[in-house]
C-alpha cells in the first residue's frame, strides 16, 4: 500500500493519502523541511526523499523517507537546490 503520490502542485512534489498527526497530540503536523538523497543499495541505484514534520503544539518532531524515481528526483532537485542533500 502506498502512502504518498506524485503531485508537482505541492512542495516536494508529493502529496500524503493519510493525515500526518503528531502521535503525542494528535493534531495535524507542519511541513517543516525536505531533503532528496540519492543511494546505492547492492549495486542499485536509488532516491529518496525525507518529509520532516513538526507539531505545532509540543514540537515533537518526525521524519517520513519516501522513495521516487530518478525523474521525480531531478525535478526536486531543480526546485529546492538548497535542501538536497548530496
Amino acid at each position: 500500500m502506498n502512502l504518498w503520490e506524485e503531485d508537482f502542485s505541492t512542495q516536494t512534489g508529493l502529496r500524503g493519502l493519510f493525515s500526518p498527526n503528531c502521535k503525542h497530540c494528535d493534531i495535524l503536523g507542519d511541513f517543516y523541511m525536505a531533503k532528496g538523497h540519492k543511494f546505492s543499495l547492492h549495486g542499485d541505484p536509488g532516491c529518496h526523499v525525507d518529509i520532516e514534520m513538526r507539531c505545532p503544539k509540543c514540537g515533537y518532531w518526525w521524519v517520513y523517507g519516501v522513495a521516487i524515481s530518478e525523474e521525480h528526483y531531478n525535478w526536486f532537485d531543480k526546485e529546492f537546490e538548497n535542501a538536497i542533500g548530496k
